[in-house]
């Protein structure tokens, strides 16, 4: 049996996914929420074998989620299930330790198909966002903003400055000094070719970091 919480906060997805899920004989669903914070706690107690995880959370987004329970050593897999097929943001996840990368408009029997290769040891990623991944090995446009080449750290600064926080809060949240946040920001907006904090939200909302 695969136990599995799902993170989702749209209540109609989340009651979709327990739904379906309730047919599949080898897939249990032992809890689900639509907050981040939740799912950490939830995760922590309850000991899932994979956490299906949507990116965009109220409260705290999911490589927040993901880095908060590998800090604390939990060891359930991450399935991210998100609305943006972008293969630097699933190259991030995956390089940052997540199993999984699902686009919402694909079939719930993928869903199923990814969880059971995830809980046999393998990896799952979305066909058409895989092959978009494969193909930007061979084909790269110089100048073009990507993901792919910042560190996991300068992605959680991104992250916070897009969510509009400010240097003290994320060095507060990072459990890092100000300086080093200063630090990161600067790496982030060279490698992405990027001056300002406006256009640095712009690029998030492109990428399908945050939403409008």
């Amino acid at each position: 049996m695969i136990r599995i919480i799902i993170a989702e906060d749209h209540n109609i997805v989340r009651s979709g996914l327990r739904h379906f899920f309730n047919t599949v004989p080898d897939i249990e669903v032992i809890a689900d929420t639509g907050l981040g914070l939740e799912a950490v706690r939830l995760a922590r107690e309850l000991r899932p074998d994979i956490l299906i995880l949507d990116m965009d959370l109220p409260d705290i987004n999911g490589m927040d989620v993901m880095t908060r329970l590998a800090d604390s050593g939990h060891d359930a897999a991450i399935l991210f299930l998100t609305m943006y097929d972008n293969p630097d943001l699933a190259g991030q996840l995956m390089k940052a330790g997540a199993k999984g990368f699902i686009v919402k408009s694909g079939e719930p029997e993928e869903l199923v198909e990814a969880l059971r290769k995830i809980h046999s040891g393998g990896i799952y990623i979305t066909p058409v966002v895989r092959d978009q991944i494969l193909q930007s090995q061979f084909h790269t446009v110089p100048g073009q903003e990507s993901l792919k080449d910042l560190s996991q750290r300068e992605m959680q600064v991104l992250l916070k400055v897009a969510q509009g926080l400010s240097n003290a809060e994320i060095a507060d949240r990072l459990c890092i000094s100000e300086g080093t946040v200063k630090t990161y920001r600067h790496r982030v907006q060279t490698k992405l070719g990027i001056n300002n904090n406006v256009d640095l939200i712009k690029f998030c909302i492109k990428q399908g970091l945050i939403s409008q």
